[in-house]
């Protein structure tokens, strides 16, 4: 998915020009970070994006990073590898091309990095994906740093002769948060959302986004995501709000662990007025204790929705005031009441209709 945000500005002599950025599609994050006076040290990033190259990306967040500060001043920074590589990197991203997806293929990084002053040694800490694994060594073939890369781990260094990694990655079909179908069923007046991932990479979650074409897009709730993960999800959100009888527009923003963001389609739902009186079997029956009775007035009136037992006996109302027109639903516990068969009548005006329900304890 592409997710276009205001990433970062850059300085040109004494005027300010802003840069708009793609957020990479698929994204990990490095800590880096020593024992010195840099509290929680620096944040990389490296990943593929199918407009990825090995040169500097601006419009991928890569910057170019001023010269390395001197000795005694901590920093860490991704530069290019040596080689059949355009131009010059030194950044806190380094984003490569991944051709498409799902992707499978390898990609070499370095990074460099230096102390602060007292440190007595250096961390890199990283979060993989199960789809991406590699190998961490020194530049001088492993013959000091030879670290496996997978899931959650770290690597400690204290031998500060050295001052720059090979960082070799191999993804293996990875793709970013990819969303099969999104739909909304509607049943008495109430929506239900659907939707399917077939993967997730860094997905904090869902948040839910419902209009009117009175209205603007308002947030209604968060479902959460699952991460990351090469499994097929699949979700399920109700809207429980009281709605009125219009078209609604929903859709999903769905949202990285690093606050990027991308929005789904949007689905278009209508609720219509009832056009006649209704009461709907009861539901779960039988029951134990409580079941929902769902009834439907084409006007506003007054309502009477009445419990009954078998012989005609008056033993709980439900409703007993003016409606508007809708579709209601209304829940009977029944925790005080004895096993057997109920009967419900609903009563509006002219209006009647009467229904059997059955309660098993």
């Amino acid at each position: 998915m592409k997710r276009i945000i205001f990433i970062f500005f850059i300085s040109i002599t004494s005027s300010s020009i802003f840069i708009f950025a793609q957020v990479p599609e698929v994204m990990f994050p490095i800590q880096v970070y020593d024992n010195g006076t840099v509290p929680g040290g620096i944040n990389l990033e490296f990943g593929v994006d199918q407009t990825g190259t090995d040169s500097l990306d601006l419009s991928l967040g890569e910057v170019e990073l001023p010269p390395s500060p001197p000795a005694g001043v901590f920093f860490a920074r991704f530069i290019l590898p040596p080689g059949n590589f355009s131009g010059m990197l030194s950044s806190y991203r380094d984003i490569r091309n991944s051709t498409g997806y799902p992707y499978t293929g390898s990609h070499e990084y370095r990074i460099k990095y230096q102390v602060s002053e007292g440190s007595t040694h250096i961390v890199i800490k990283w979060n993989l994906s199960t789809q991406i694994t590699g190998l961490m060594q020194d530049i001088i073939g492993g013959i000091v740093i030879n670290k496996p890369m997978a899931g959650t781990d770290s690597l400690v260094i204290t031998n500060f002769a050295l001052n720059e990694l090979k960082m070799f990655i191999d993804y293996d079909a990875v793709v970013p948060v990819e969303l099969s179908f999104f739909s909304a069923i509607v049943f008495n007046n109430k929506v239900t959302l659907e939707w399917r991932t077939e993967s997730e990479i860094n997905n904090s979650g869902f948040e839910i986004e419902r209009r009117t074409s009175f209205s603007e897009w308002q947030k209604i709730d968060f479902v959460p995501g699952h991460g990351t993960t090469t499994e097929p999800n699949n979700y399920r959100y109700s809207d429980d709000d009281q709605l009125m009888f219009r078209t609604y527009l929903y859709r999903l923003k769905q949202i990285d662990f690093d606050g990027t963001f991308s929005y789904s389609n949007e689905i278009q739902i209508e609720l219509f007025s009832p056009t006649k009186f209704h009461l709907s079997q009861n539901y779960p029956n039988p029951f134990n204790p409580s079941t929902t009775i769902s009834f439907s007035i084409p006007y506003s009136a007054l309502v009477t929705l009445v419990i009954y037992n078998t012989i005609g006996e008056k033993v709980d109302e439900l409703v007993s005031q003016v409606l508007d027109e809708g579709t209601y639903n209304y829940i009977w516990n029944a925790t005080g009441f004895t096993s057997g068969v109920y009967i419900y009548q609903l009563s509006v005006n002219q209006f009647s209709s009467i229904r059997k329900m059955q309660l098993i304890k």
